[in-house]
């Protein structure tokens, strides 16, 4: 029994470590994500101010059309 005890203690200290690693890879990606999402919201942002401004027209009389 002493033999299989420390087997498991070892096996539940490398658990230990892989969980710690997963649950920091983990929060990286949910900073990633929080940082993507923020970025596209600016974006999102931006593109709708872009969207709001009034095209004057061009000169008159040189056949050129406003875009």
């Amino acid at each position: 029994m002493a033999a299989e005890n420390t087997v498991l203690r070892e096996a539940l200290t490398k658990i230990k470590a892989d969980l710690a690693a997963e649950r920091e890879r983990a929060r990286a990606l949910v900073r990633a994500a929080t940082e993507l999402s923020l970025e596209l919201e600016q974006a999102r942002e931006e593109l709708a101010a872009a969207q709001q401004v009034t095209r004057l027209p061009g000169p008159r009389g040189t056949g050129l059309t406003p875009r």
